[in-house]
């Protein structure tokens, strides 16, 4: 395959000739590639789907830039990354450890007890992140009202899975709109995508081993996060996920009700994402959308 080839002579530099390249996988806008070389040691090549030059290029040294940051909090749990071209927006980074937490739920192979102390580990890390200067290149994130305005194709592309009272409940959900966000004092660096697909665990011990895919590394409000992992982990984890990242009992009631409208908004990108692209993963999708729309 053409993106096998093409990972492979990009990591020529870093594993040497003659690499194994297998997919690692694929999102909205990346595909990645496991490329391993004489001495057994993984490396994720990854680059971006869609972008002019310019673009590419600034995104991928965007990304190396909050690795590198993150990592000197993180240590290991971030993987050391390089650019390795530019003009297809292109970085490589040893293959971390660890299978992803999301996985393992969807399995049903993590106890309430152990979900409840993911959720804190979780929590501890946006606190950690949280508390770094950014690079000068991350932006801000442009916050709850961008995703309600993009909501419409999601909705459309599941309706047919959705009951009647189940599409009521999103049809009032979107014309609310969003809570007000934060003020900009309030925002802080963020992975601002750590859902479960992107924290990385040891299957048999739970032991948090990695935190994947920091393209989307901004200033932001730190709902969006706790709306990935109320998302993920359900509600009744999410005061743990509060306690873990030190939030304010002056914060609790407006970042509560902002994780809340995030989670819901993220659901409907997920449930839209797995009937394109992951039908195996529709049926879980499915039931989270059900239990965060209850009471809508």
């Amino acid at each position: 395959m053409v993106g096998a080839d093409l990972a492979a002579r990009l990591a020529a530099d870093l594993v040497g000739p003659g690499a194994a390249v297998s997919p690692e996988g694929s999102g909205w806008d990346h595909v990645a590639w496991r490329v391993v070389g004489a001495d057994g040691r993984p490396w994720i090549v990854r680059w971006r789907i869609e972008g002019d030059r310019d673009e590419l290029a600034t995104e991928v040294r965007r990304e190396v830039a909050v690795m590198q940051t993150a990592r000197r909090a993180l240590g290991d749990l971030v993987g050391d990354a390089v650019v390795l071209d530019e003009a297809i927006g292109c970085l490589a980074h040893p293959r971390l450890p660890g299978t992803p937490l999301h996985d393992l739920l969807a399995a049903g192979r993590v106890p309430p007890d152990g979900v409840d102390r993911l959720a804190r580990e979780i929590g501890s890390i946006i606190a950690t992140i949280g508390r770094l200067s950014p690079p000068p290149e991350v932006a801000v994130d442009d916050g709850l009202r961008a995703w309600f305005d993009g909501l419409a194709p999601f909705v459309d592309a599941i309706g047919h899975l959705l009951s009647v009272p189940e599409r009521a409940a999103v049809e009032r959900f979107v014309r609310s709109g969003p809570p007000g966000d934060p003020p900009a004092s309030d925002l802080r660096f963020a992975h601002n995508d750590l859902g479960a697909e992107h924290v990385l665990v040891d299957p048999a011990g739970l032991a948090i081993t990695g935190i994947i895919d920091w393209s989307d590394g901004a200033r932001a409000d730190q709902a969006a996060e706790l709306g990935r992992l109320l998302r993920d982990l359900g509600a009744e984890h999410l005061a743990a996920v509060l306690d873990g990242a030190q939030v304010t009992a002056r914060q609790r009631a407006g970042m509560s009700a902002r994780a809340w409208s995030y989670a819901r908004c993220l659901v409907l990108e997920d449930l839209a994402y797995a009937v394109a692209r992951r039908p195996g993963l529709v049926a879980f999708e499915r039931a989270a959308l059900a239990s965060l729309f209850a009471g809508v």
